[in-house]
């Protein structure tokens, strides 16, 4: 469940408004993770397996890893400071963390 908030929390990051390009692939990135979001507290409300959650916090991860590299790569273009990098960074890491002791590596 940390994961889903870790996730929304972070695409949070690239809806501020900054420059084309980079923008739009932060944008489409973050409103992919958003929509996973979405659909795994759907799922959790269903009380899905172990196996299923473990999935679906899989993806998520990956996708917001995804978005984390836009965040590197476009840094200047989309205004971040260092401070936010290291943040959303730590906050990936406490997200692999968790994973990994409640889904194994």
């Amino acid at each position: 469940m940390k994961r889903i908030f870790l996730a929304a929390a972070i695409a949070i990051l690239a809806a501020s408004p900054a420059f084309a390009g980079c923008t739009e692939d932060a944008q489409a990135q973050a409103q992919k993770i958003q929509t996973l979001t979405q659909a795994a507290m759907a799922k959790m409300q269903a009380q899905p397996s172990k196996d299923e959650q473990c999935s679906s916090s899989k993806e998520l991860m990956d996708e917001t890893k995804k978005l984390v590299a836009i965040y590197k790569t476009c840094k200047s273009e989309l205004s971040l400071t260092d401070a936010q990098i290291q943040q959303v960074d730590q906050q990936v890491a406490t997200g692999d963390q968790s994973y990994t002791a409640q889904c194994g590596g």
